[in-house]
């Protein structure tokens, strides 16, 4: 899923933004729906991974919060589809449990591949409020991509001419 570092940001958000205007109606509308979650939780993903590899090992933190992060965004994406389908009133309970458990788990995510966004930037480890507008930008994800996307590129074309 590398190949979502290197598109445009254009396409990236034709990518994810596209399955949205897919009428509920057509029987393919949860499986575009799944692909464009899919992409957008691997984009972040791999953004966090790259990024992490890319700062040298005597500073690098540890990675094992951001595996868990998104361990518990699937969590929370299992909760709400059986709370789809069960029809009886616990599903109440189980959806805001899962709200609650997927809104911690893609900030804290997003937090974390800003940070390392931005720590590869500046070369050395950034603290949070150094990293807002990288988390931000994660976080409010369509628009965001627009900042996001083309600093990726840059780290990834200065890392590429430095392995040459």
């Amino acid at each position: 899923m590398r190949f979502l570092l290197k598109i445009k940001s254009w396409q990236l958000f034709i990518l994810i933004i596209i399955p949205a205007f897919i009428p509920n109606s057509l029987s393919i509308y949860t499986t575009v729906m799944c692909l464009s979650l899919l992409i957008s939780f691997s984009w972040i993903y791999i953004i966090g991974i790259t990024m992490h590899s890319l700062i040298p090992a005597s500073i690098k933190p540890s990675i094992k919060h951001f595996r868990f992060y998104f361990l518990l965004i699937i969590i929370a994406l299992i909760m709400f589809r059986i709370a789809q389908l069960s029809s009886d009133n616990s599903t109440n309970l189980l959806s805001v449990t899962g709200a609650i458990i997927y809104t911690i788990g893609f900030i804290c995510a997003c937090g974390f591949a800003g940070k390392m966004l931005e720590s590869v930037i500046e070369g050395e480890i950034v603290g949070n409020s150094d990293a807002l507008k990288a988390i931000i930008c994660f976080v409010i994800f369509p628009v965001g991509l627009w900042y996001i996307q083309p600093a990726i590129q840059r780290v990834l074309a200065k890392y590429d001419k430095q392995t040459i």
